[in-house]
């Protein structure tokens, strides 16, 4: 049988999302919510992929309406156990009743989780993968190498479309999704045929990520304690919200200040 890379991809990431549901109802580790979140946007980039291959023919969005719920679920957890991590290495003198609050809130978050993944239909997204590997099936490695670097142009034009926008912050995260999806589609592209120019890119777009997903957090965490802030519960504690509130602000700032610098360095170079 003939090599197929986006199919041994495909099919390596479906194993990881299985054992991060299994190994996070077993462990209730933060960790494994943080894989699951990835692995849930690698597989979305592969199938993303395959539907601009397919020209439509295949559509990604009955995968995406099956496991966004868990993504979901998953990225309100993380948020909530980022936040009052960092808030009381922030703060830890004043940061103790709004972590109270949220830790009641991360157990909740948690259960909310473990439910979603207990009633996911592996089965369903068994009969979808079905459909997914055999379209995967009908193409060659030129053809999906040749897809591949169309898909990341493509994508690389939209980072530079918005790249004088990262002040908005619902634009710096459309940023973050492309090259996210840019990562994942590289490593396949080197996967199929090795190469240092391409692993030298996803290692430079990997440090970019990384960057946005720091700031990310800090975004996450000042509109948190934003919203909390307005609560009644909150007055007893008011002033030291607002002073987290500034602390994180400033952070979040320096963060995209410094996303901006290095987006456009890159993107003069080309990448």
């Amino acid at each position: 049988m003939e090599k197929n890379t986006l199919l041994n991809q495909f099919n390596t990431r479906m194993t990881e999302f299985k054992q991060s549901t299994q190994h996070f109802e077993e462990e209730r580790d933060m960790e494994d919510v943080r894989l699951l979140r990835v692995v849930i946007k690698k597989i979305r980039a592969l199938l993303a992929l395959t539907e601009y291959m397919s020209e439509k023919k295949f559509r990604k969005k009955h995968h995406w309406d099956l496991l966004k719920p868990v993504f979901g679920r998953a990225g309100k957890l993380r948020n909530i156990h980022v936040n009052r991590e960092k808030s009381m290495q922030a703060r830890p003198y004043c940061a103790k009743p709004y972590s109270m609050t949220l830790e009641e809130k991360e157990k909740k978050a948690d259960k909310k989780l473990n439910l979603k993944i207990d009633n996911f239909s592996f089965d369903r997204l068994e009969e979808l993968n079905s459909k997914a590997t055999a379209v995967m099936e009908g193409y060659s490695e030129e053809e999906i190498l040749s897809a591949t670097d169309k898909y990341i142009a493509h994508k690389l034009e939209k980072v530079k479309r918005l790249r004088n926008e990262t002040g908005s912050d619902k634009k710096l995260i459309k940023i973050r999704k492309h090259l996210q999806a840019i990562a994942e589609l590289l490593k396949l592209k080197q996967d199929i045929k090795p190469d240092e120019e391409v692993k030298s890119l996803h290692q430079r777009i990997k440090r970019i990520n990384d960057l946005l997903g720091d700031w990310h957090d800090l975004y996450r965490i000042m509109n948190s304690i934003g919203k909390h802030r307005q609560k009644k519960k909150a007055r007893k504690y008011i002033d030291c919200l607002v002073e987290l509130h500034e602390v994180f602000k400033i952070k979040a700032e320096e963060k995209r200040a410094n996303v901006r610098k290095q987006l456009m360095q890159r993107l003069e170079m080309g990448m």
